[in-house]
């Protein structure tokens, strides 16, 4: 996976040369030290430009350094996080979608930037579709591009066939770009779906005991690829043990994102220990189709508010915490339901197929599990799932340890969590 990193002012260069022995693994680094500038690692030359990508861009150095200087993020297609250093200026800039992560730090005249948060302390993020221009030592922060919403999509077959061929090409270019790859399967709808477009390997983590053992051998039973699945069952001990370093790596003691984070960070490093490179996910599924069990509760203008601020907030809330954990384990995140043809057509479909009321019953992800059914029995397609850190076993888990060592009193979790930090 390739990362961005860098620096602008006094010893920018060995700064830079810090910031990629903090990071590791590929790293693109440009630097300037007032007129003075280079790079690092993986970067392109381009003219009196150093520049640093991360993601699957595929204009030329050139094309990219003239769309960052007109401002217009909307004309470069894919995901990214770039940075460009030259001569009195670094600009950094991220996709609308926010799938790759990119941070920066002004401090005593010193302006350090990051794709791991971790790298850098207390930075500030640079957000989705944003410009940020580091010139003379002040910032300017622009908003370059958002996410916008397709051609109204009001039937079912029209929403079907609109975002089919959208996700299949996702899929195929993300496993076509590259060497190694693997998708994170719970035998859900979103993870089952991938599973029949990618053909890539299976991977399923669950703590001993749980039901996500069963499920996703079932699961993967009835879509007739038992024999690409590949599942670990952790002990109570080993996840301990895993639970110490994400709560660091997350630098939160927040019981949601720990609860979810746990299990996505173990599902990459048991592919990573596969020789997986890059771990395909679900990710985006539920806030773009209408996945969450809030959702039922909504309807007309307050559902598609609800779907709207999800999807704007998802970089922030989701996609920011798999990718540090991903990153921990040497793993580049696939997200194809977030790729920007399929967010445009998706934000595109009326709400009411995402959320669909039917015999009384409001049915969610409506129009995802029509499409499934072209690829799946009616048995997967139609079936509910539990949140992941309920179907892994990693909540119940987490709540055993939290008792075991803070008690039983109201918010035992949280600070059992806390003291790990």
């Amino acid at each position: 996976m390739q990362k961005v990193a860098g620096a602008a002012g006094r010893d920018a260069n060995s700064i830079a040369e810090e910031l990629c022995g903090v990071i590791g693994g590929r790293i693109g680094a440009v630097y300037s030290t007032g007129d003075e500038v280079s790079g690092l690692g993986e970067y392109e030359r381009c003219g009196s430009g150093f520049l640093a990508t991360s993601g699957r861009v595929q204009l030329s150095p050139e094309a990219l350094i003239h769309i960052l200087d007109s401002g217009s993020l909307c004309d470069i297609p894919g995901d990214f996080a770039l940075a460009l250093a030259r001569p009195g200026e670094v600009v950094l800039a991220r996709d609308p979608v926010g799938t790759h992560p990119l941070y920066y730090r002004l401090d005593n005249g010193i302006f350090t930037f990051s794709s791991e948060r971790r790298a850098l302390d207390k930075p500030q993020p640079v957000k989705p579709g944003h410009i940020v221009r580091y010139s003379g030592g002040h910032i300017r922060d622009v908003h370059s591009c958002g996410l916008t919403a397709g051609a109204p999509l009001t039937g079912e077959a029209r929403a079907v066939n609109a975002i089919e061929p959208l996700l299949k090409k996702a899929v195929d270019t993300l496993v076509s770009g590259s060497g190694s790859c693997g998708l994170a399967f719970s035998g859900g709808l979103d993870s089952s779906l991938l599973a029949v477009l990618s053909r890539a390997p299976l991977y399923s983590v669950s703590v001993e005991g749980a039901h996500d053992a069963a499920h996703t051998a079932n699961a993967a039973g009835l879509l007739g690829i038992s024999d690409r699945l590949h599942s670990m069952t952790v002990s109570l001990e080993s996840l301990e043990k895993s639970l110490h370093y994400v709560v660091k790596l997350l630098g939160s003691a927040n019981p949601l994102s720990v609860s979810i984070g746990l299990p996505v960070y173990l599902v990459n490093l048991f592919a990573h220990e596969n020789g997986v490179e890059l771990l395909l996910s679900g990710q985006g599924a539920d806030e773009l189709f209408g996945g969450y069990k809030r959702y039922e509760s909504l309807s007309g203008n307050a559902l598609a508010g609800a779907l709207k601020r999800d999807v704007s907030n998802i970089a922030e809330t989701n996609i920011e915490r798999d990718y540090v954990l991903a990153s921990a384990c040497d793993v580049e995140p696939g997200m194809p339901y977030l790729d920007r043809e399929v967010v445009t057509a998706a934000l595109g479909i009326s709400p009411d197929l995402k959320v669909r009321e039917i015999d009384g019953k409001r049915i969610r992800k409506y129009i995802l599990r029509k499409l499934a059914l072209k690829y799946m029995l009616p048995e997967l397609a139609w079936k509910d799932k539990k949140a992941v850190q309920y179907s892994s076993g990693v909540q119940a888990a987490l709540e055993r340890l939290a008792r075991k060592y803070a008690g039983k009193e109201r918010g035992y979790l949280r600070r059992y969590l806390e003291s790990l930090l």
